[in-house]
């Protein structure tokens, strides 16, 4: 199992962390290391088990489908809006686009999933085989000094993006996503 992720509340009850943990290498069926997550909402008095959620790639309202090899919940973080909504990020980093490995991050908000990728608008570069997008994902909030709003940056990590036409396979990048005041992921639908 990959290593706990226990801030903030990604459930949304009474402002209490929450527990969460990516199992890469987990099966799911016949689907070699497809993985899944785990979500203990946290309590007043602790975590409770009792309502442990787990989500996969076949889970109602999750895109895509569970595949060998994706690594669902490879890497994990969260945050929160500048509205208080909590939203929780999953990297997924061998999900198989229109190739292999080409990598997708999960937005995980109000009940709702939605991905992004290096095929999602705002987005630069494009998929390629192996790339890894969501092999490393990091959030960090800050408040703009000009207007006080607090906002999100989310730097997702390409280890093997080809650069400059493919002249330097591998060379590697990272995205710097913004969370917009409104809570939104990047060109998302509403």
């Amino acid at each position: 199992m990959r290593g706990p992720l226990s801030r903030p509340d990604v459930v949304g009850d009474f402002d209490c962390d929450d527990l969460v943990v990516g199992s890469p290498g987990e099966s799911l069926g016949a689907d070699e290391t497809a993985s899944s997550i785990v979500i203990i909402p946290g309590s007043r008095s602790g975590l409770n088990t009792a309502k442990t959620v787990s989500y996969h790639q076949d889970s109602p309202g999750v895109p895509g489908s569970a595949e060998d090899y994706d690594r669902f919940g490879e890497t994990l973080a969260a945050g929160t809006t500048s509205s208080g909504k909590p939203y929780l990020l999953v990297g997924t980093p061998e999900e198989d686009l229109d190739e292999e490995d080409q990598g997708v991050v999960y937005y995980f908000r109000d009940s709702v999933w939605r991905t992004i990728s290096q095929d999602t608008a705002g987005i630069s570069g494009s998929t390629e085989t192996d790339d890894g997008f969501g092999t490393a994902i990091s959030v960090v909030s800050y408040r703009s000094s000009s207007t006080a709003a607090i906002s999100a940056l989310v730097a997702v990590g390409v280890p093997s993006e080809a650069l400059v036409d493919n002249r330097y396979e591998r060379a590697g990048t990272a995205h710097l996503i913004n969370v917009t005041a409104s809570g939104r992921s990047p060109n998302s639908p509403n």
